[in-house]
């Protein structure tokens, strides 16, 4: 998949108190997500190109076998910025740069950047590197984060799948300022650089450069935070309003749960421009979607919308939901992902089903999580709630004092939801 937009550094303002704080400036070279192979990265991706574009940033061994990836299929962050064979044919150079301004006057004295980051692979020395930089007012470049490879070290990555896998020249990030060596590996961590006592300004000019001039090795990074002693700037790569462009939709909450036998997924959009229409996709292993169904999209809009959609088809076992928003213009954007997983209906049973004192509620096989258990009336008062440990196969709930009648049992466990009927004689 070749986006078709150009996505620059996103910010989104957390516990802030800055005078007017604002980005002046962005550069990125050569443009983000601008290569046309796949397998070369440069820019803003998230879990849903895995498939089409990224396949070393991105770790799939639950899904299939892989033994290389840094970003998780569940990765839940929205976007992050991925780094892979950045020497090509349309960058030859093998190096690309990021740099932002920040208007950082009125915010206090400066106490901290950090950002999140990981990597993978056998580095070499001299031809693969990562330097965060910062400048004051024009004063600097001031190292922040160092990032070489380590060629008399050995890393061992551990896969989603719990495999692990070995490889010689790992990266390590000296950071400034004294704040030691870190050791990157496949799980994003977050690395902080803690500015000298009394430091602040005007203009804070961080600026990232990358080179990586062969091989098949992965960076990336997330969540920029800049702190100052008034409040802190994150600038995020999961947000929606970015420099220069918008997406079409910014993505609320996504929530799906079993109800009977189908599926009803919720989702909200926070904010809409020129969106066409909702694709719902499904998927059973995380990598293969197929699209199920629409609804129409509401153009523009700037206030919260509250969308469902209801999978009368659901396929025993794991059910992995996403939705692709599309604009007129035929560019989309994906949402995160969620997953319901369905038993067989005999799978929890009431037996018997007419109970005396006790109510036994039985599971096919040992439960995986905890089940919370309602029990109501016929009236929907609540009578009692227990719950059905992880690793149960039975449940015993006393029943003595219960008025004869029709009773209803609600189990749940994270978006599994199941409704039993009983009678109490």
């Amino acid at each position: 998949m070749k986006k078709s937009l150009f996505l620059i550094l996103a910010f989104c303002v957390s516990n802030l108190a800055w005078a007017q704080p604002s980005i002046s400036s962005v550069a990125v070279s050569p443009s983000a997500n601008n290569f046309s192979d796949p397998y070369k990265n440069w820019g803003f991706y998230n879990t849903g190109d895995i498939g089409t574009e990224g396949p070393s940033l991105f770790d799939t061994s639950l899904g299939e076998t892989d033994d290389f990836g840094i970003i998780p299929s569940g990765y839940g962050q929205g976007y992050f910025y991925g780094i892979s064979e950045l020497a090509n044919a349309e960058n030859p150079s093998g190096t690309g740069s990021i740099t932002l301004d920040l208007d950082i006057a009125g915010a206090g004295n400066l106490e901290s950047i950090s950002i999140d980051m990981g990597a993978m692979g056998q580095f070499e020395l001299g031809e693969d590197e990562f330097d965060w930089r910062f400048s004051i007012d024009g004063f600097g470049p001031i190292i922040a984060f160092d990032i070489d490879a380590n060629t008399s070290a050995t890393q061992y990555y551990k896969l989603a799948d719990g495999t692990i896998h070995a490889y010689n020249s790992p990266l390590d990030a000296v950071i400034g300022n004294g704040g030691g060596t870190v050791r990157l590996d496949n799980n994003l961590k977050t690395l902080t650089y803690n500015f000298p006592s009394g430091w602040s300004g005007n203009t804070l000019t961080l600026e990232f450069t990358a080179r990586q001039t062969g091989g098949a090795e992965a960076y990336a990074f997330d969540n920029i935070n800049i702190t100052t002693s008034t409040g802190t700037l994150n600038l995020g790569m999961s947000d929606n309003s970015f420099i220069g462009v918008t997406l079409p939709v910014e993505f609320g909450n996504l929530a799906a749960q079993q109800v009977g036998s189908d599926i009803l997924i919720k989702w909200e959009t926070l904010r809409e421009l020129n969106s066409d229409y909702m694709a719902v996709e499904r998927s059973h292993d995380g990598l293969s979607f197929e699209e199920i169904g629409r609804t129409p999209g509401a153009d523009i809009s700037e206030q919260a919308i509250t969308y469902q959609f209801n999978d009368q088809t659901p396929a025993l076992g794991n059910n992995i939901y996403r939705i692709r928003q599309v604009d007129f213009d035929g560019s989309f954007s994906y949402s995160a992902s969620v997953e319901v997983s369905i038993k067989p209906e005999e799978w929890l049973q009431i037996l018997p089903n007419r109970v005396s004192d006790v109510l036994q509620l039985h599971a096919q096989e040992a439960v995986e999580a905890d089940w919370t258990l309602q029990i109501f009336n016929v009236e929907n008062k609540l009578m009692t709630q227990n719950t059905m440990e992880k690793g149960s196969i039975v449940k015993n709930i006393e029943t003595t004092n219960y008025p004869a009648g029709i009773y209803f049992l609600k189990a749940e466990a994270g978006n599994s939801l199941r409704v039993l009927k009983f009678v109490k004689e």
